[in-house]
């Protein structure tokens, strides 16, 4: 009896212990970042001067048994193709389920915008976000995630100083061999016209299309790496599962 109680503490020190679990990863091989690339449309911002470009996505396919986990960090790229000048533009993200055309882009899930970045010029940064008090659910099957740029300012007034040119410059690096953690199909979803004061892709099916590079090469998987926050069920049900194993070892 003593030997179960014990173990039973466990599982309560193991479910509110929250590790936090990696469930898709197209980051961990840098060695993997063979290209860029970026989008050519822009359009004027939210606010004057500014400039807002078109939104590029990725599927996801996170492994299974964490849907509904919150997500606790999303990193992903952001590549400044401008030779010269280092850029500050605000990086928004959208996510989507995958119920649209094709199975695109259809409900949107959630539209977080960051604070601008600067990445300077002819390279690329990954941008960790800590995500927790946004409480986002990741999603239980595969799902999009979409980053468009801007050059509205710090908490959503002025603008970065950074051109129209300079806003569509900005992209994604392309990481080939695929997702070290999950899984993602060889496409990318590029939205048909750039965003607007009014359009910034947080509603529902934007329009768009998806596709690959010219010959399949490289894989069309964006570096994003996402992280969660197991319920306390998950956690306890891992913790019990070690439990009954021990119970049959000792039943032996």
């Amino acid at each position: 009896m003593k030997g179960t109680l014990s173990i039973l503490a466990l599982a309560i020190v193991a479910s509110s212990a929250m590790a936090q679990v990696v469930v898709y990863d197209n980051l961990s091989a840098p060695s993997a970042a063979v290209s860029g690339f970026t989008t050519s449309l822009t359009n004027t911002g939210a606010t004057a001067g500014s400039f807002i470009g078109q939104m590029t996505a990725d599927d996801i396919t996170p492994i299974s048994g964490f849907g509904g986990a919150i997500m606790s960090e999303w990193q992903f790229t952001m590549l400044n193709t401008d030779t010269v000048n280092a850029v500050s533009v605000r990086p928004r993200v959208r996510i989507y389920d995958s119920t649209g055309a094709g199975g695109g882009p259809g409900t949107v899930l959630a539209a977080v915008s960051f604070n601008p970045i600067s990445i300077a010029a002819n390279s690329y940064s990954i941008v960790t976000g800590n995500m927790t008090p946004n409480n986002i659910a990741l999603p239980s099957g595969t799902f999009w995630f979409g980053i468009v740029y801007d050059s509205v300012g710090s908490g959503g007034a002025g603008n970065t100083g950074a051109t129209a040119a300079q806003v569509a410059g900005m992209g994604q690096v392309v990481f080939n061999g695929g997702p070290t953690i999950g899984s993602s199909a060889n496409q990318i979803f590029t939205t048909t016209a750039a965003g607007s004061a009014t359009v910034s892709f947080a509603s529902n099916s934007p329009a768009g299309t998806i596709g690959g590079f010219v010959g399949g090469s490289p894989v069309a998987n964006m570096g994003i790496k996402i992280t969660v926050v197991p319920e306390p069920a998950t956690m306890t049900a891992l913790a019990l599962g070690g439990l009954a194993l021990l119970r049959r070892k000792r039943a032996k």
